[in-house]
């Protein structure tokens, strides 16, 4: 009873590995995959309304496939540390 259960682990175990590794080894893995290292534009079109404690940034649509939106930073002074206050 024990060596036909092991012999039915076998069968049924061994084409699924065989199934898995040439399932993993037949799809198109690419290592040497694209890397953007070119930044996109910076916005165009900057408006700045400004009033009572507050401050309403707008800009043009950049029409860059790669770009996702922008982070807005502030500081005091240009080389103070920048604190994020908005995504677009």
């Amino acid at each position: 009873m024990i060596k036909r259960d092991l012999k039915m682990k076998k069968i049924i175990l061994y084409p699924l590995i065989i199934f898995s590794l040439l399932a993993l080894t037949a799809c198109e893995v690419n290592d040497t995959y694209y890397v953007d290292n070119v930044p996109p534009n910076p916005p165009s079109g900057i408006e700045v309304y400004n009033g009572d404690n507050r401050v309403d940034l707008s800009w043009d649509e950049n029409r860059e496939s790669d770009v996702a939106g922008y982070n807005v930073y502030y500081s005091y002074s240009y080389h103070d540390k920048y604190t994020l206050i908005g995504s677009s």
